[in-house]
């Protein structure tokens, strides 16, 4: 049986900064989640409270860094902080001859989901990471008590072939972070692999290859755990996408879908509307405009060459079909994209360990053997999200690509 060891060091936010730092010496029920993507990690912990010591003591905004060792409490170093994260709730609950703080917070992950970029991509002068890192670092001058900064030392620079990544020609003004991350993520954007994205304990972003080699291995026959769940999850199956492209130069509006065929045979319909492209035709728009310095393209002096065409349109009309055919061309493959993560059914597997007993992390990929899946084959899961407590493990896996 182990011993879960924690280290929490609270460091009250003054005046913008953190001048000062305490090694918390009271609390229990530590838990932390992790996860892939826009799901904000999150830790919270209680303090008794009886004599009122800790009224004052948790505000919003103070930081708070939390350590775990296994079977020791000495030589605490950055290897075990689990995550930086910042205080944003501290409820106070009060019962029968109890008093309870509750700290709850995120780490900076919450500032990636909410934030909006302004970054100018059709210049030519960024390819997919430089770009995704650009728009990060367009958040992070907004947002520096509370940046999360590009991994520069692990983020790939070339596709997993060793070829260079695509040129970007997207204008990203007013686009969510998040967004961003996931679309340029998808292979149609990386022309390689779908990548991934998380918030590390260090609050660097991280970008990986959903590569094919597993980190790890599981055979449930073989590794000692707590409790195993496999579900196959259906109720997401999006199969028929109408992606919503916004409206051309005329105030018209454009649209395209894309159908999975084989999976409507399966599931039947299942209906989405992507409305996020939206921003994509007024984005291309707005800087027509600007290059041809009207307020309206109708007023525009032609010949006219934008910047995503190859060559000059002798009127408005022409501009105006031609504006229509890309940006459906752009929906269509859009709704593709996404088609292709949601159109089937994942399995997924929930798995419960002793604290300490794996090394797993988020993103991993591991080959799993469990009979519930199949009885002959081996499974390939990712690592979705991770949960720690002071007894257990809890990690979440499930497929890239729906099977089911």
């Amino acid at each position: 049986m182990t011993t879960v060891y924690w280290r929490l060091e609270h460091y009250p936010y003054t005046n913008g900064s953190y001048p000062t730092s305490t090694v918390l010496t009271t609390y229990r029920d530590v838990k932390i989640a992790t996860a892939i993507g826009d799901s904000k990690d999150s830790f919270d912990f209680k303090v008794d409270n009886f004599e009122g010591d800790f009224d004052l003591t948790f505000n919003p905004n103070d930081k708070l860094i939390i350590y775990r060792q296994i079977d020791s409490d000495t030589g605490w170093s950055a290897d075990d902080i689990l995550m930086t994260g910042v205080i944003r709730d501290v409820p106070e609950m009060s019962a029968f001859n109890k008093e309870i703080v509750s700290v709850k917070g995120y780490n900076f992950s919450e500032s990636v989901t909410r934030a909006l970029v302004f970054v100018d991509g059709t210049t030519g002068a960024y390819d997919v990471p430089e770009f995704l890192q650009a728009c990060l670092d367009s958040v992070t001058n907004f947002n520096t008590n509370f940046a999360v900064t590009w991994d520069s030392v692990n983020n790939p620079t070339v596709k997993t072939n060793d070829d260079p990544f695509p040129t970007v020609n997207e204008y990203a003004f007013y686009r969510p972070l998040s967004y961003l991350l996931d679309k340029f993520s998808g292979s149609y954007y990386t022309e390689d692999v779908n990548y991934y994205w998380l918030v590390d304990k260090d609050n660097k972003l991280v970008w990986k290859p959903k590569d094919s080699n597993p980190a790890y291995v599981f055979d449930e026959d073989n590794d000692n755990h707590i409790d195993l769940k496999v579900s196959r999850d259906n109720k997401d199956v999006k199969n028929y996408i109408i992606v919503k492209g916004g409206l051309d130069p005329e105030n018209n509006p454009i649209q395209d879908y894309y159908g999975d065929y084989n999976s409507i045979a399966k599931n039947g319909f299942k209906y989405h509307f992507l409305v996020d492209e939206t921003k994509m035709a007024k984005s291309l728009l707005d800087m027509d405009q600007s290059d041809a310095g009207v307020t309206s393209m109708e007023d525009a002096t032609y010949p006219f060459t934008p910047r995503w065409a190859s060559g000059s349109y002798a009127n408005f009309d022409a501009y105006v079909a031609d504006f229509r055919v890309l940006i459906k061309a752009y929906s269509k493959q859009m709704g593709q994209s996404y088609a292709e993560q949601v159109a089937n059914g994942k399995v997924k597997v929930t798995i419960g360990f002793n604290a300490g007993e794996k090394d797993w992390v988020i993103g991993n990929l591991i080959s799993c053997s469990i009979s519930k899946i199949s009885a002959s084959e081996t499974k390939l899961l990712r690592v979705e999200s991770a949960q720690y407590t002071g007894s257990k493990d809890t990690y979440t896996l499930i497929e890239d690509k729906g099977s089911q």
